[in-house]
């Protein structure tokens, strides 16, 4: 795509290509070899316009009269000042900053100047701007910039105080961050429209030849930044699989304990893996930035569930695991349905790892063992298309076996070695390391 002349091409791989941020005809930021990702995740990729223009008209005199390919994102004030808002640069927060800026320019001169005749002309000019600085506060200059006077002293380097120059000025101060300048200038002119100029950048071979997608590569490099810092967030099948869990985290890794979050099931109305998965679906459609671990049981009603669940189409931030298989479990007794010859039921040893093995396999031997030395057998109950699903028996007297555990762990951290743990380890391991790879 032809979109610059050779000579131009010369300039622009020494001095580098530019994209300008305007508002109408008010430049607000321009940017040298590139694009801050927050930037471009202002604009949406069907805001892009191409037209033709001359040259001559785009670049100034001094090119060739041929046409050029100008490439630009355009929307109106209202709809980009609205974004902003639901980013989080919203109109309070960027008055509030503009307000700091505003209190700091109304400090005296420095000192080195107050004696030497050779800054008399600066400090009458700083006592003048020190003076209109004492009447502007963020809402008055929202007030003043639309019809501000555009034109500067001529024999002054300093802008004309009160010129629409002299208020951009502060907004250089406001922030790294051009959006906030940008949510400034909608409050002062919200008809007006915005404009990201990237024909340089796409002329210097900084953005794509095609840059259809880089409003939304920036919204997902934003996301993905973010990712980085927010908590991962485990769903799991139940209100116990949550509590548990986030209990062994305090107890095995309590410096972990603000990076990984169990989702609240006092906001869920119900649990099992069929919930889980369709949880998963709407956190993929929701477009969640966190890192999301979505942990299953270890057993047959899980792996139906996991049937309909297609995981290669889920973002890269949405991992699917399952607690993982234990020793304990490969050899574990199971209860039997009863029969004539059994009445009560046959108690066998079996493979439980893929049927039975929910969270209470996994909470220890020492909340697993009867008294008599004998592990709380799982019972066989309905038959799935991945097995029969069985569950551990005394469910209840588990669970406050194990929160007394956890309970002498945090009172004595010195008993941890002397209770079991490896269940537990397993699945934070699988947790912790669930984004190391792309398998779950």
């Amino acid at each position: 795509m032809q979109m610059r002349t050779s000579r131009d091409n010369r300039q622009n791989e020494s001095m580098g290509s530019y994209g300008y941020l305007k508002v109408d005809s008010i430049t607000v930021g321009h940017y040298k070899n590139g694009l801050p990702a927050e930037l471009l995740a202002v604009f949406r990729d069907d805001m892009i316009n191409y037209r033709s223009a001359r040259a001559r008209d785009y670049y100034g005199e001094g090119v060739d009269d041929e046409h050029v390919e100008v490439i630009e994102f355009r929307a109106p004030g209202q709809r980009i000042a609205d974004r902003l808002d639901v980013m989080g640069i919203d109109a309070e927060t960027a008055l509030s900053l503009l307000d700091q800026v505003i209190d700091d320019e109304r400090d005296p001169v420095d000192h080195f100047m107050l004696a030497d005749p050779e800054f008399d002309d600066l400090r009458e000019s700083a006592r003048l701007n020190r003076a209109a600085l004492e009447s502007l506060d963020a809402k008055e200059w929202v007030a003043q910039f639309p019809n501000s006077p555009t034109e500067v002293y001529a024999d002054d380097p300093w802008p004309l105080i009160g010129s629409r120059s002299w208020l951009l000025d502060l907004l250089d101060k406001v922030d790294d961050d051009d959006r906030f300048s940008l949510r400034l200038i909608l409050l002062a002119l919200p008809e007006a429209e915005v404009i990201l100029d990237v024909t340089d950048l796409v002329s210097g071979g900084w953005l794509p030849d095609q840059p259809l997608k880089i409003a939304s590569g920036g919204m997902d490099e934003m996301r993905t930044v973010a990712s980085t810092h927010a908590p991962t967030v485990v769903l799991t099948e139940g209100r116990t699989d949550a509590e548990f869990l986030s209990a062994a985290l305090s107890v095995l890794h309590p410096h972990l304990t603000d990076l990984i979050r169990f989702l609240d099931f006092d906001q869920r109305n119900e649990g099992g893996a069929g919930a889980l998965v369709r949880l998963v679906r709407a956190f993929a459609a929701a477009g969640i930035a966190n890192k999301v671990v979505a942990l299953f049981d270890n057993d047959s009603a899980a792996s139906d569930a996991l049937r309909v669940l297609n995981t290669t189409t889920l973002p890269p931030n949405i991992r699917v695991v399952r607690y993982p298989d234990i020793d304990l479990a490969s050899t574990y007794p199971t209860l039997g349905p009863p029969t004539m010859e059994a009445p009560r039921g046959s108690l066998d040893q079996a493979n439980v790892n893929g049927l039975a093995g929910s969270i209470e396999l996994y909470l220890g031997r020492d909340v697993l063992t009867l008294p008599d030395g004998a592990f709380r057998p799982v019972q066989w109950q309905s038959l799935h298309k991945s097995g029969y699903h069985g569950v551990v028996t005394d469910k209840d007297q588990i669970h406050e076996l194990f929160r007394a555990k956890v309970d002498a762990a945090r009172r004595n951290p010195s008993k941890v070695a002397e209770q079991d743990w490896d269940g537990l380890c397993r699945i934070l391991d699988k947790i912790l390391t669930a984004f190391r790879s792309s398998r779950g």
